[in-house]
């Protein structure tokens, strides 16, 4: 009998499938195909235990979906119960560990004349995976990182994170999605007159200067706003004008009837008429 037990893993781990054979007498040579799931397992290697003689060539494959192995040797081997080889997965689900006994050649044993052993009873296995799987979304400002199951990320993309069990039990498995969100900037240019000031950021400017605060945008980053300031100096004149009926001010083109002060600002300049009008 060759045989495959039904086994159980932690979701996330590496399993060691023992094949192991049953009044293995007068054996040269041994086929053996074995199907699984490429979706749930994937192959990783195996170590052989009960083979150490003749000749023995394993194949399988990380994308593939079945192992193929192969065994010879010139002098007959007489092994009693125990394991022929360890296959071992790495384990993301449930699988079937089938023998392909549907094909011809695929699963046989020889004697020292090659020819086939009647009478082999293949017994297939399989992995049941448990432990837990779940989903988690982390956000980070560029140019930062963030510290999820004791590992630090700074990059935008899925990871797969094992999140230890606390209880003896299997490990969490986490999807963790890393969103990085951007940091903004932006650039006031303002211009007062003196001696007036400026608020910006809670504080009073009248010098001319570039100044910078740095507050928390709506993504919860770093939003640098830069204010370029410049102070220009106040100036004035006073015109002295009188007129009989009314009186037009070239500065503004305005017409006035009646005496008074008038003014017209441009700038930081500031042009005054004081009129008498008789």
């Amino acid at each position: 009998m060759i045989r495959i037990d039904a086994l159980t893993a932690c979701i996330g781990d590496t399993i060691e499938v023992p094949v192991e054979a049953e009044d293995f007498v007068g054996v040269s040579g041994l086929s053996l195909v074995i199907n699984y799931n490429g979706q749930s397992l994937s192959y990783q290697g195996y170590t052989s235990v009960g083979l150490n003689g003749g000749t023995l060539s394993v194949q399988g494959s990380t994308t593939g979906s079945q192992v193929r192995l192969g065994w010879f040797d010139l002098v007959s081997s007489q092994l009693g119960d125990g394991q022929l080889v360890k296959l071992r997965f790495a384990v993301t689900g449930s699988s079937a560990l089938t023998f392909d006994t549907q094909t011809s050649g695929n699963c046989e044993l020889a004697d020292s004349l090659g020819g086939v052993i009647a009478g082999v009873s293949f017994v297939s296995g399989s992995v049941t995976a448990t432990g837990v799987t779940m989903s988690d979304t982390v956000e980070v400002c560029s140019g930062g990182t963030v510290v999820y199951a004791g590992q630090s990320f700074g990059t935008q993309g899925t990871y797969t994170v094992r999140r230890l069990s606390t209880t003896g039990g299997c490990d969490t498995l986490v999807s963790l999605l890393v969103v990085v969100k951007q940091p903004s900037a932006s650039t006031i240019n303002q211009t007062i007159c003196s001696p007036n000031s400026y608020s910006f950021n809670g504080q009073s400017y009248s010098s001319s200067g570039t100044y910078t605060a740095t507050l928390t945008n709506a993504a919860g980053c770093d939003s640098v706003i830069t204010l370029n300031l410049t102070v220009t100096p106040s100036t004035s004149n006073t015109t002295q004008a009188s007129a009989c009926d009314s009186y037009t001010w070239s500065v503004n083109g305005q017409s006035y009837t009646q005496s008074g002060t008038y003014t017209s600002v441009n700038g930081c300049h500031t042009e005054t008429l004081s009129l008498t009008i008789t």
